[in-house]
């Protein structure tokens, strides 16, 4: 026990002590809060106990060796030693972006290059690993979003196409309706908008693909499409 925990020695606890110490008994209550550190104790664990300059006077009563109990103790300190550092640091981050671009065909042209560019991140080299992740996706517009961290790494995960690219492909248009409500540009039927409903699922905020096909149908008639069965 510290010097400064140690009770005042006119309290009857410490008279109490004096006398075990003159019959030869120790206190069955000093060395309990040890108790619970033997239970963390690896078994091949072995440090020095002189580390803990540990008096053998003042071993618990229960049976344990000193070197046993200094071993644990020991290693009960070091894991909470303010100097020691996690293994394994989580990266600060620096900003979350979001881009788009062609599938297989990002470029480090504008607006791609700006928007990483502000953030230090390499541009060429995100191009490069998004092109070889969509490479199979071709045709289709490809959101991303990127975590870009303070050392300038980045990780990026991709993102399902627009609900309006894929309209827009299913009914052979290349551009919606200025006016959706007066002028009709095209037709889609209701297995295209299923279709477009499955594929849209994970990125959507619900797991029914009647609520998803829903949502499908009012982005196209917004876009002056009409919803055939």
């Amino acid at each position: 026990m510290p010097l400064d925990e140690r009770p005042d020695p006119e309290r009857p606890e410490r008279k109490e002590n004096q006398k075990r110490h003159e019959r030869g008994q120790k206190d069955p209550k000093r060395f309990d809060h040890l108790k619970d550190l033997l239970h963390d104790v690896p078994p091949t664990m072995s440090l020095n106990p002189t580390l803990l300059n540990v008096n053998p006077r003042l071993l618990p009563s229960f049976p344990v060796s000193g070197t046993l109990l200094a071993t644990c103790a020991a290693w009960h300190l070091a894991s909470f030693s303010p100097t020691r550092k996690p293994k394994f640091m989580a990266k600060k981050v620096k900003a979350i972006v979001k881009i788009q671009a062609p599938a297989g065909k990002a470029t480090p042209a504008p607006p791609i290059g700006p928007t990483l560019g502000q953030h230090g991140v390499n541009i060429q080299d995100f191009v490069q690993k998004f092109n070889a992740a969509t490479a199979k996706m071709a045709g289709d517009i490809v959101p991303a979003v990127l975590t870009i961290y303070e050392d300038r790494t980045f990780d990026f995960i991709l993102k399902t196409p627009p609900a309006s690219t894929l309209l827009m492909k299913a009914a052979g248009l290349e551009k919606g309706s200025g006016k959706p409500l007066q002028e009709k540009v095209g037709k889609v039927t209701k297995a295209q908008i299923r279709e477009i409903a499955e594929k849209k699922l994970p990125d959507l905020n619900t797991t029914s693909i009647e609520s998803a096909m829903r949502t499908i149908e009012g982005t196209a008639r917004q876009m002056g499409l009409e919803v055939k069965p």
